[in-house]
């Protein structure tokens, strides 16, 4: 098909054009295909193959079968295919197929489905256009010099990371010279430049078909006449020893010996979206032996061959070229031991320059994609590096997210969304990277404060008996067909799905089933061997609420639950603290910890799992740095468990919860602003991750706030500059003034200044003249000329702080994203900032 596609390309353009054909005594490919003459079509590409080389004109060494060996079906399928029918309908259309113009991503297309059927095996997928830009444009922004530059990709598959790359530098070359470059100018430029490999060959095949498309793309005619006439002007060779791309497992692999490229350190640039795929059990895959086999060895993990993928390419390019990989997620920022281990090594080889997270814009970006994607830029460190100086490097970390602009093609990436992080931070803190997506400076000291009061798995080892974590038992299984269901026989049962949603206990009076009555055997009894069946114990199903709320639950009547369900229980001298649990898990505080740890929650589908419990903050009242307080806590949330029990309607049912709520704040000393800080990311932020489509584009997050909102906003950030005031011994008053272009309008302003009042001011406005009067007063101070061009300048990027004469103004999109409390709270931090940052300066100039 990719040849029809080639030949049919190749007619439209002129390049074999009736001249060509009647002087060959040729005919047009869609005359051979109607008359079903396979020959005919071999002796049309021979033909070719001569006059114009070529790899993939050839129907030999394994490029494609030859036509005089396809059944008739296939010409059917072929004739079908260029009257443009449906073929799942039979449906023709008025309209045929225009060749001359074939966009790369369709040949990326063709790629994965001829590699449907392996696709999970070799891991390959295909790498979309947008993001195959983002990848090549930020790559070649290191690079000083496009026009003398070497790319490889050790992993090229259909080769559009390559096409990409190729036609960038052409633009480059053509637009500095002011020339277009002719056929043979742009062969040498690819020849010199442009390499790759795959062990997959119909890879390699397609590889070449994007490069010959990019070579012929936009061709003078004079220059396609002498295609036609010149027989010294030919389309390069490019797949073989010697040449530009390798192919199978002996030259292709990017891990074996034999591969010319690799390991070589001689590229300017390396662009790959490598295999994601984890090794099988009885697999011993060549990457890792090449990982066991250096010194010293690089960690395997969990056997994704993205992480070997990794190391080789930091010794593909020389010590300033530029490293770009598009990899999983979950390897790049997870916090599990591997992803860990395997981050610090690559930290400890590489300094890492950009780390693009597309969790939040992933099934936006990439309908198709089964696992979210990250983009890092790297360079390799020097081999005379003595001393590496973590603390030292920054990371830069982009963190877009899902945005009306997405509608329009573009992605915004707001101020809030481009993090600095220190490498040795993300070289020690497992859940940094997670933390800082949705996180600013205040969530993370809030998380570090949190972490000492120690952790939910401390405190289990810590009681006098310790407490268990597990989960329930296992439904039958290949493995396990004839397992009896022993000490099962005579418990009680709930589903997982009968757990209750909305309440923090399970009563005894609820409606159990019978183990035995729905499955007469099971894999294992689980409950870490049934204990967690009996006694106090918090239970909660692996699903969270839409908000985010884990469904928790305290219990201690005895029944027992399935494996996707999980407990933590204890003796029945600690039920109380067993119960704060339970509260605190169903908590705001517990969902927002989600959010700020749980990769699950930014990456995947979000669920919970002990592991992610077991590293919540957690004390009991012996280890609370104000034990009085907590054994207050303890008691008070053991009353309200009762009154919610109690109540009647749900008025006061809401009034008890919200109480156990306060006390779970208290419990953890949790200040006004802190509460702020975790309200607006529950209320909010939790509700708005991940939409699923662009019919549920707008989130929460993106809706418009309303007047009270942006009173709230407005009220909250002068509260807060007033507590850093009062902390710094700071004098005055501030005027805060929040403005509205209109009830229709797209952008708010806020200005923050020092008063000639006693008292701190706060007012909230919506007309266009008080809005535009804001703008004025912004330019006036800034001495811009008050044009409608200038004017708009502020708003290309949005959600700016601009410091202008005695005052701080701050231009938002109405977004309720950039008006929530929390906003507020990092807003007073930038003001603050800037204006130590400042006074730290004039102290350094006097």
């Amino acid at each position: 098909m990719a040849q029809v596609i080639f030949l049919c390309y190749l007619e439209q353009r002129g390049v074999v054009g009736h001249a060509y054909r009647e002087r060959h005594g040729l005919d047009v490919l869609e005359s051979y295909v109607v008359r079903r003459d396979g020959s005919g079509v071999d002796r049309l590409l021979k033909r070719l193959s001569n006059d114009f080389n070529g790899d993939f004109l050839s129907s030999r060494d394994g490029g494609a079968p030859t036509w005089a060996d396809l059944p008739p079906a296939a010409f059917l399928a072929i004739e079908q295919f260029l009257d443009a029918v449906d073929i799942e309908t039979g449906q023709g259309s008025f309209w045929r197929y225009d060749f001359s113009h074939i966009p790369v991503e369709l040949i990326s297309g063709i790629y994965e489905t001829l590699l449907k059927d392996r696709q999970g095996k070799l891991g390959a997928y295909y790498t979309p256009r947008h993001l195959a830009n983002l990848v090549t444009e930020q790559a070649f922004q290191r690079v000083a010099n496009l026009s003398n530059c070497s790319v490889y990709d050790g992993a090229c598959g259909s080769g559009i990371l390559l096409t990409t790359a190729f036609r960038r530098m052409l633009r480059h070359i053509e637009a500095t010279s002011g020339q277009r470059l002719g056929f043979a100018e742009r062969v040498a430029l690819m020849q010199k430049s442009i390499f790759g490999n795959d062990l997959d060959e119909t890879a390699c095949w397609i590889t070449a078909f994007s490069l010959y498309l990019s070579l012929l793309e936009g061709l003078e005619p004079s220059e396609i006449s002498r295609l036609q006439s010149d027989e010294k002007i030919k389309l390069p060779k490019l797949i073989g020893k010697g040449l530009n791309i390798q192919k199978g497992t002996k030259y292709g692999d990017f891990f074996s010996s034999s591969n010319p490229f690799a390991g070589k350190r001689r590229f300017d640039v390396f662009l790959c979206n490598p295999p994601w795929r984890e090794s099988d059990d009885d697999e011993r895959p060549t990457w890792e032996e090449w990982c066991r086999n250096q010194d010293p060895a690089y960690p395997i993990g969990r056997r994704q061959i993205a992480a070997g993928f990794v190391f080789r390419a930091m010794q593909c390019v020389h010590s300033t070229g530029v490293v770009a990989l598009i990899l999983p997620l979950n390897l790049v920022i997870g916090a599990t031991s591997q992803s860990c281990e395997f981050r610090q090594r690559w930290l400890e080889e590489a300094h890492i320059d950009r780390i693009i997270n597309f969790g939040d814009v992933r099934r936006l970006l990439f309908p198709a994609a089964k696992h979210p994607c990250a983009v890092v830029f790297a360079q390799p460190r020097s081999l005379s590096e003595e001393t590496i100086s973590l603390g030292r490097e920054t990371v830069e970390y982009w963190t877009p997210k899902a945005d009306v602009s997405l509608a329009l093609g573009r992605l915004a990436l707001h101020a809030v969304d481009r993090k600095l992080l220190r490498a040795r931070e993300i070289y020690e803190r497992p859940h940094l990277l997670i933390s800082s997506y949705w996180g600013e400076r205040r969530d993370l000291d809030l998380l570090k404060r949190l972490h000492r009061f120690g952790t939910v798995a401390k405190t289990m080892e810590s009681r006098s008996k310790p407490w268990l974590s597990g989960k329930g038992f296992h439904a039958p299984n290949n493995s396990n067909k004839d397992r009896k269901l022993g000490i099962l026989e005579s418990l009680a049962f709930l589903p997982a799905d009968e757990l209750p949603e909305g309440d923090p206990f399970i009563a005894a009076g609820t409606n159990f089933l019978r183990v035995r009555d729905h499955y007469p055997i099971v894999a294992s009894p689980g409950g870490r061997n049934a204990v967690l069946y009996t006694g106090p114990r918090v239970l909660f199903p692996d699903g969270l609420t839409e908000g985010l709320q884990i469904k928790a639950s305290f219990s201690d009547e005895p029944f027992a639950f399935t494996s996707s369900v999980g407990a933590i229980g204890g003796s029945a001298s600690d039920g109380a603290l067993l119960k704060l649990l339970a509260a605190y898990l169903r908590s705001p505080l517990a969902s927002y910890l989600m959010v700020m740890t749980s990769y699950s929650v930014i990456g995947e589908r979000p669920r919970v799992a002990l592991d992610d419990i077991e590293t919540f903050p957690f004390c009991s009242p012996e280890q609370h740095p104000n034990r009085s307080v907590a054994e207050r806590v303890v008691s008070e949330a053991t009353r309200l468990m009762g009154e919610i029990q109690k109540a009647t309607t749900a008025a006061k049912y809401a009034a008890q919860t919200a109480k156990l709520y306060d006390q779970v704040y208290d419990y953890f000393e949790l200040s006004e602003a802190e509460r702020l800080l975790v309200q607006g990311t529950v209320d909010v932020v939790a509700k708005s991750i991940q939409p699923p489509d662009y019919l549920r584009l707008a989130t929460p997050l993106l809706h418009r706030p309303s007047s009270d909102e942006v009173k709230l906003y407005a009220n909250a950030l002068a509260a807060e500059l007033s507590r850093w005031r009062t902390r710094n011994g700071g004098a005055g008053a501030l005027e805060v003034t929040a403005v509205v272009e209109n009830k229709d309008g797209f952008f708010g302003a806020v200005q923050v200044k020092l008063s000639a009042k006693s008292e701190d001011r706060v007012s909230v406005s919506s007309s266009d003249s008080a809005f535009h009067h804001l703008l004025r007063e912004l330019q006036a101070s800034h001495q811009i000329q008050a044009d409608s061009s200038d004017a708009e300048d502020l708003f290309k990027i949005p959600n700016v702080m601009v410091v202008a004469g005695d005052a701080f103004f701050f231009v938002k999109p109405m977004r309720r994203r950039f008006w929530l409390e929390r906003s507020a709270l990092a807003d007073a931090d930038h003001i603050v900032q800037t204006v130590h940052s400042a006074a730290w300066a004039a102290q350094r100039n006097k």
